[in-house]
Parts: C-alpha cells; structure tokens; sequence
C-alpha cells in the first residue's frame, strides 16, 4: 500500500524578528500503512479531525498541545488502525482520574495523554482506546521518585507505556501512565542532544528502542528524556525542525519504511527575517480580516436619535437581505483596527440586552401592530410592558432575540424568527417591514448562532470562524496591537478559564 505523510501547510507561517517558533521533533519506527499528521486546531476542530480520520480507516496515536494566545491547540498524528477510541476533555486532576476510571469500566484504556495550564489550573486531557489489561496512571513525581515507582510498577507487571512532564517551583514533576506489560523498560534521565544520540545507539544495540520522548529545559539549555522498551527494527530520531521541513522529512522516512512513533514541540527564539510583505512568512494584513457585509450598515458617532437604533428594514433589500443598521458603541465585544470594527463572520442572529423598546413600522414609516406583531408604546418600555409577568426583567437583562440568513454560521437560520417579545408567535417573517430597536446608553449588541446555544450568545471566540479567529489571536499576539485589547477582556469576560494569566499586572501566558 502507498503511504504518505498528509502535508497541510497554514496560511500564515511567522517569522518576525526576535519572535519565537516552533520545532518538531520526531521518533520514527519500522512500519506499514497510513500515517498522516496535521496542524495545531483547536479542540472542537481536531476531535472533528479525528473523526474525519477514523472514517479513513486511521486511529490517533500521538497528539500535542500548543498554547495558541488564550486557547490549546491540539496538533494530532494518525496511523492505519481499528477500535473505539475517546477523547476525555480538558479536566483536572480528580476529575481526570474520576473520567479514566469510568472508562476503564467501560473497556477503555489510556493511550496518550498531554498536560497543560488554563487559568491557572493544571489540565489532563485523555485519549482512550478499546483493550485489555491493566491501566494506571501515576501523580506528578520528581525525578528520583519517579524511578522508584517504576521499579514498583515494573515488579508487579506493568510497564511505562507514556509519561508527561510539568514543573512545580522550578523542578519537574514526572505523571506516568502504566499498562500491563513485559519486557525491557527504562527511562533515561534528561540528556543533551549529542548525549541523547549517543544513549540511543548504545540501548539500540542492547535491543531496545525508543518510543516515548519529552523535552525538559534546564537552565537556558534542552534535555531529552527518553522511555525505551524491547523491540527491533529501525528506529530513529530526528531533530528539531520547522512545520514544512518536519513533513517533508515525514514525506522521505514514510517511504524508506518507517512511521511516526512520537513526536515533541518546543520552541526556540527565530533569527531575524526581512518581512518584504510578500509569500507565506508575511504578517496577516487587518485588510484580510472579515469585511462588513453590505447589508449591514455601522454608525460611528453618528448623533440624534440614530445613535441609539438599531434598524432591520426589510422595506430597503441589500443583496436580498434587509439593511441592518448598528451604531458601532453598542457593538462591545468586538475587536477592532485603527478605530474601525473588525466585523464577526460566524454568526446568525443578534441578541440585544437592556433594550429601552421596539416598534414595527410600513414602508411608509407607520405603526404597524396587527396580529402577531408586538409594539412598545413610547410612554412605556419592555421592562415596564411585560414587568406583571416578570419577563420584563428577563428580557431586559438577558436580551431580546432574532435570527435569519443575515451572517454565515455552522448551522445559519434558514428562516427569520422573531420571538417574544418582537411577535406574539414564532413566525416566518411575512411582509416588508421596518423592526425599530431603541437602547439605551448601557444597552449592548451581541451575536447568536441560535442552532448551537438557543438563545446564548456566542463568545468573542466563536464569533469568527476558526481560520479568522486564528488570523486576528495570532495578529494580536505578534503585535500587541492594542485596538484588540477590549476584545480579549471580553473573552476573559465570558470565558474565565481561558483567560491569559495576569500577575503584578503583566500577561503571564505562554
């Protein structure tokens, strides 16, 4: 069978001066079939990843996690394979053991397993597999107690099949996972490159091999620790290199017969590069970013009574769609470049909090009130209208809803549904009508994608597909470019835990 490495290149590669990037290294073995690897995703975009996979007959085997801006991502290597697999979520500790033994009890055994920090918390997130036999994991050790532990667990008949590193007051702390087992199986200590090569040749020669490696740094300099185990064939590993060259170096073992056993990132600071703005290495321009749609008009400063509206006018069609009129201060969680709104596009329905009142007007700018329309008078408001049923405090505090075909989302809104308090009645929209929202100066512009979350808003996060939030975390991280500094603490607002942590007032993310 034909196999190859999957090459799935990122549009934007950063090579800014002084900046720091990432390298793979990588452990191949003797092997058949498919392997294929890709990029960082987040969760949700890797676990469809994975699936994806599977349906080409492909299990995971290894997976490692980059600290993107405020988010994890996940970059994931398959090979040819069968059986159930799952993925346990982001969890801490207890929780990760209470998840593991319900799986356990469910057949499941654990794979592979990564550890990183969010919000302050340590996360353990878990890949299982259908199998057989023991399965234990071990808490955080230092060195030396690791050890003693593995000459326990190895007497009572399990072996070390991977293992995690993570650092408490400046000394790394060992988690091991331990699998019913024979067999040769040790772990070297933290050498350094030349070391861990010359180490390798020599426990080759014994008949063991490498299948398991973790970078740990002491000082200012890389040490390699490797987990080995009795087994033949070739083994070989291959040093730190960059995103295309590690594929294509992939592209060249997969065909001389070997196959990706486990691989490590770390970073190292880059040399200097020429940004001709030109090619794949050039920094995202805020010109790529999402544009405004042209149905959808924003006010900037604009004064009068339109200062405080937002218009949906099915009376006035922009490319099939009614105009959607929003003044850009009510518009709180967007990030923005060089004063102008960077506008979302993954969305399909709009959320309004705090708003004062609504009207429906004819295209000849009447009251328009028949049945199942609602309507606000002027003397009153939604909080006083519907405050004897106590929705009024609900509708003002929560917001008032409508989705339609206004913005592309996952699972867009075919129909526009306007909902209580906008109609007495769930309806399909009937006739060419102006829908008039006035708001107050508190009041705030949020945006839904009703199929995921009835009536939830989305968070800064989601309200740009992946690669446009990708292009706008990444443009925030490499510039420090401030405009996007209110979206970032309206992420940290909605989303605590993955908020950057802060320390004496300084950003303390990796």
């Amino acid at each position: 069978m034909k196999t190859s490495i999957l090459i799935t290149i990122g549009l934007f590669v950063w090579c800014i001066s002084g900046m720091a990037q990432k390298k793979y290294v990588g452990v191949w073995e003797s092997g058949h079939g498919g392997n294929l690897i890709h990029k960082a995703l987040p969760w949700n975009a890797f676990l469809e990843k994975d699936k994806e996979m599977k349906g080409k007959g492909l299990r995971l085997d290894d997976f490692e996690i980059i600290k993107s801006g405020i988010r994890a991502k996940y970059v994931g290597s398959w090979k040819k394979g069968q059986g159930k697999t799952q993925f346990s979520k982001p969890l801490e500790w207890k929780d990760f053991l209470d998840k593991g033994k319900q799986l356990t009890q469910n057949g499941y055994r654990l794979i592979d397993f990564e550890i990183f920090m969010a919000a302050g918390k340590r996360k353990y997130v878990g890949f299982w597999k259908k199998g057989s036999g023991n399965n234990i994991i071990t808490k955080g050790l230092r060195w030396k107690d690791f050890l003693d532990k593995g000459k326990e667990m190895t007497s009572k008949g399990f072996r070390l099949a991977d293992f995690e590193t993570y650092k408490v007051g400046g000394k790394y702390r060992y988690v091991g996972n331990w699998r019913s087992g024979s067999g040769s199986n040790i772990i070297t200590k933290g050498l350094k490159w030349k070391s861990f090569l010359d180490k390798g040749k020599e426990l080759t020669a014994k008949g063991l091999r490498l299948y398991d490696l973790e970078i740990v740094k002491i000082g200012s300099q890389q040490r390699y620790v490797g987990a080995w185990k009795n087994s033949s064939g070739s083994n070989i590993v291959t040093k730190g290199l960059k995103w295309n060259t590690f594929l294509n170096k992939g592209k060249q073992l997969t065909g001389q017969g070997l196959r990706l056993a486990d691989f490590e990132i770390f970073t190292t600071p880059k040399s200097p590069v020429q940004n001709t703005n030109t090619g794949p290495d050039v920094l995202p321009d805020p010109a790529d970013f999402p544009k405004v749609p042209s149905h959808v008009k924003l006010l900037n400063g604009t004064q009068g009574s339109d200062k405080y509206r937002v218009v949906v006018d099915f009376t006035k069609l922009v490319d099939g769609k009614p105009q959607i009129t929003i003044p850009t201060q009510f518009l709180k969680d967007l990030p923005s470049y060089n004063g102008k709104i960077i506008f979302p596009d993954n969305f399909c329905g709009l959320n309004i909090i705090k708003a004062q009142r609504f009207m429906w007007h004819t295209q000849n700018d009447g009251v328009y009130k028949k049945f199942p329309f609602n309507y606000i008078p002027e003397s009153s408001s939604i909080l006083k209208e519907y405050s004897d049923s106590g929705e009024g405090e609900y509708f003002y505090r929560y917001g008032i809803n409508f989705t339609g075909p206004m913005g592309k989302c996952a699972t867009s809104a075919k129909d526009w549904v306007f909902e209580q308090p906008f109609m007495k009645q769930s309806t399909s929209f009937p006739q060419p009508l102006k829908l008039i929202i006035e708001l107050n100066s508190d009041s705030e512009v949020k945006f839904l994608n009703y199929k995921i979350v009835q009536g939830k808003p989305l968070s800064a996060l989601k309200l740009f597909k992946p690669t446009s939030a990708e292009k706008l975390l990444k443009y925030y991280e490499k510039t420090l470019l401030g405009s996007l500094e209110k979206w970032i603490k309206a992420v940290c607002k909605e989303n605590p835990k993955e908020c950057p942590e802060k320390k004496d007032g300084k950003d303390q993310s990796n």
